[in-house]
């Protein structure tokens, strides 16, 4: 990826003094902090983006790994290139036409890397079924493909609440107890709170069979917010920068009240499962892999909430002893891949991405979100301007509910966990009874390793890199590897 010199004049004229230009169309570039309006170029070997304030990148052709159709506020003109640098980039374009024709360039090119990941659904549910791909990466894996995107916040991944036990002080990961029902939706987890929901749904559809007109805005739903949006996104990342300064703009360069901003996440679960009718949201995939989003490293001043307490780094359950974030990782990575959460995970799935997210199916699972949140929510044809806007904003706002993979129950899966468990004190104390450590040197149930090859080495503190061969090498310090 290399700027282009932006003194230069139109985008055209500035590529063509070194490269031949084969296709051009308008398009917006998506990006976490927004939109940028512009213009794709494509060369011979390079493809440019060139913004209408005259800033552009460019990025080689053969490092197309992969290309994936997008949606961007519910229109399906979007598309998202992965490079084998492990940059993206999410454009949107004018029309479907227009994308369409930019992919069509595209294929044309004889690509050495170029794919499309949307054939590998299969396979990829085969080795989660057979227990060849851990939980984490098969639902990240699911994100990709139904169109959630690090780039639009309001598609960003979502993967489930999968713990129910924020207050005990030792993690029991064998517990059913400890889990949350992944075969319901997260706002009903409270059985008590399924008549409301119904009761909100019944409702709305006397409405909308009393209605003179067959407004889609009218159409009976169970939950009026959504459980992945850029709001929620930016509540749960509001510590961590670039978001931080994405989180005040949308507050008028304010934080949140106090008592709102995410401070406890054992409150979190509670107002999302039981004690709120509007607060119905999954979690991110930082929750699994990321601890510096529950610190406040930068020392922002978030204020003092009612009770006193100054809202500062977030409040993390007992068993996270001494509200450690990593440990909090930790635990909660392995009760995202625990047999618990393996042997369910198919349910959620069924609600997220599968048969339930729409239709009867979605209605008797109480799984039906606003209708601004599913594509096909007209907005065009809609004559009234203000209404229209109004539409436009819900889009905006609410949520977007991703593109459907499964038409029938996802397959459970065959698999549990061979590892062994390890039910011992953790190495910096508090106890977590079901931990899977995994097999390696002196884990248990192993038995004392066997010395079968030992040679001094000349070198001291090498770098030993397995690769996927089986095959180890060792690496002095200082060096870098080189590629022909």
């Amino acid at each position: 990826m290399t700027p282009i010199d932006k003194n230069l004049g139109n985008s055209v004229d500035r590529i063509s003094a070194f490269d031949v230009i084969r296709f051009s169309s308008p398009c917006k570039r998506i990006l976490p902090l927004g939109e940028v309006n512009g213009e794709i170029l494509m060369g011979r070997s390079d493809i440019y983006f060139v913004a209408n304030e005259g800033e552009g990148e460019n990025w080689s052709l053969s490092e197309i790994r992969l290309v994936y159709r997008r949606r961007y506020e519910l229109q399906d003109q979007g598309v998202e290139l992965f490079f084998t640098s492990s940059t993206t980039l999410f454009l949107t374009f004018e029309t479907n036409a227009d994308r369409e024709s930019f992919l069509k360039e595209l294929s044309n090119s004889n690509l050495p890397s170029f794919a499309t990941g949307e054939e590998n659904l299969t396979e990829m549910t085969m080795l989660w079924k057979e227990g060849l791909m851990t939980n984490l990466s098969y639902l990240m894996n699911l994100n990709t493909l139904a169109g959630r995107s690090y780039n639009d916040l309001m598609q960003y991944p979502v993967v489930p609440f999968v713990l129910a036990d924020y207050s005990s002080s030792c993690l029991d990961l064998t517990n059913q107890s400890s889990y949350r029902n992944l075969k319901k939706p997260v706002g009903i987890q409270d059985p008590n709170n399924e008549r409301h929901y119904i009761h909100n749904y019944n409702y709305l559809k006397n409405e909308y069979q009393n209605a003179a007109s067959d407004d889609l805005i009218k159409v009976p739903y169970h939950y009026g917010s959504h459980y992945s949006n850029s709001g929620i996104v930016l509540h749960f990342l509001v510590r961590l920068l670039p978001y931080t300064k994405l989180f005040l703009s949308y507050q008028d360069r304010n934080f949140d009240i106090p008592d709102r901003t995410f401070h406890n996440l054992g409150a979190t679960w509670r107002l999302a499962s039981v004690e709120s009718t509007t607060d119905v949201k999954e979690m991110i995939p930082e929750s699994f892999f990321l601890p510096e989003f529950l610190v406040n490293m930068n020392g922002f001043d978030f204020g003092l909430r009612q009770s006193g307490e100054r809202v500062n780094h977030v409040t993390l359950p007992p068993w996270s002893t001494g509200n450690d974030p990593r440990r909090f990782i930790l635990l909660h990575r392995q009760a995202l891949e625990s047999d618990y959460v393996r042997e369910n995970l198919n349910h959620w799935i069924d609600l997220i991405f599968g048969f339930k997210q729409q239709g009867q199916a979605a209605i008797e699972a109480l799984n039906v979100f606003h209708p601004a949140t599913y594509s096909g929510f007209d907005v065009d044809s809609v004559p009234d301007p203000i209404e229209r806007n109004a539409r436009y904003t819900m889009i905006k706002t609410y949520g977007q509910t991703p593109k459907q993979l499964f038409a029938s129950p996802h397959p459970a899966s065959n698999a549990k966990s061979s590892r062994e468990n390890d039910t011992q004190l953790l190495p910096l104390g508090g106890t977590a009874i079901g931990i899977k450590w995994g097999n390696f040197v002196g884990a248990n149930g192993q038995g004392e390793p066997s010395l079968v090859w030992k040679q001094a080495h000349p070198v001291r503190g090498v770098l030993l890199c397995p690769v996927a061969t089986g095959e180890i090498y060792g690496i002095p310090p200082g060096h870098r590897g080189e590629t022909n």
